[in-house]
């Protein structure tokens, strides 16, 4: 065996914490300060749908909808979101059905698409992740005032 085919995993493995390590930081620009305005859409995490839903289904079938401009609206809603935890998707076969898109307007006119499954919170593309829990959920079925058995 050759010495560079005995070398290619090493390689992989280096690029893949390459991409872990120095992207992390790429979320500590996303700070309340950057952020102007939050439009979440949201489909019940319990309602039932025939297919996986994407985030043009949510924005176009939402339940609730929720913009938020105000600083002290938006802080509670980052923390929530804590962003920063983000981490990257090795594998990004998790389940696509998006109950929750949210849009962050940033002051240069950006937007940053997350989207929300039942158990993750996520980018639009899904590269980045992390897992949410019943505090995560219920937290927006407070938000936008419903309960469990709504849908």
């Amino acid at each position: 065996m050759s010495f560079l085919v005995r070398l290619f995993p090493l390689f992989l493995m280096i690029a893949y914490f390459q991409q872990t390590f120095s992207q992390d930081s790429d979320w500590e620009i996303i700070d309340g300060s950057r952020i102007k305005a939050i439009s979440i859409y949201f489909i019940h995490w319990y309602a039932t749908s025939p297919t996986r839903l994407s985030a043009e289904d949510v924005r176009k079938l939402y339940h609730a909808k929720i913009i938020l401009k105000q600083t002290f609206s938006l802080k509670p809603v980052l923390k929530l979101l804590d962003i920063k935890n983000f981490r990257y998707n090795i594998d990004q076969k998790m389940g696509k059905d998006i109950r929750m898109v949210i849009d962050l307007l940033l002051g240069d006119g950006t937007t940053i698409t997350l989207v929300a499954t039942r158990f993750h919170l996520c980018t639009f593309d899904f590269l980045w992740s992390h897992p949410i829990d019943d505090d995560f959920r219920n937290a927006f079925l407070y938000l936008f005032c419903l309960d469990k058995s709504d849908d």
